[in-house]
């Protein structure tokens, strides 16, 4: 009898045990989640402005018609490859910055640029291109694009 006593003990010992890891366990991995969303939308929100920056420290219009299609400012970015862990896009939309990640949590900005060009293109982190095209007919063009692409 008195060998039941400490197999019934040490069983309920081991459950008691397997019942504390899953419940660290299951908690940690809500925080990471809550983490991640948190970080993810503070960085975000800066590679947005980045960008937004970047491309208004490159957009100078002056009264200058170029009789050709121009190359009139460029930067290179190195973008993160990833936000808090999670593959995102950048693109131009409608005059201004949208960045959305592209699985869960879903996260995303928009960054007005009050640009008066069009905006166009998109990356998806690393190395990065924003070039202003200045055309004969007095439309400028704003691209940005990734270098390897």
């Amino acid at each position: 009898m008195k060998a039941a006593s400490y197999l019934i003990g040490h069983s309920l010992a081991i459950g008691f045990s397997l019942l504390l890891i899953f419940i660290v366990v299951a908690t940690l991995n809500s925080l990471g989640e809550d983490y991640r969303s948190f970080g993810g939308k503070n960085e975000i929100h800066q590679l947005c402005e980045i960008i937004k920056y970047s491309t208004e420290k490159i957009y100078n219009p002056s009264d200058y018609i170029s009789p050709t299609t121009s190359t009139m400012g460029r930067i290179n970015l190195v973008l993160p490859d990833k936000i808090a862990g999670i593959i995102y896009k950048a693109s131009f939309v409608n005059g201004s910055v949208f960045i959305t990640t592209m699985t869960k949590p879903i996260i995303n900005t928009t960054c007005e640029t009050n640009l008066n060009a069009t905006l166009s293109g998109s990356t998806i982190g690393g190395e990065t291109e924003i070039i202003w095209v200045a055309h004969p007919d007095k439309k400028d063009e704003i691209i940005m694009r990734m270098v390897n692409e």
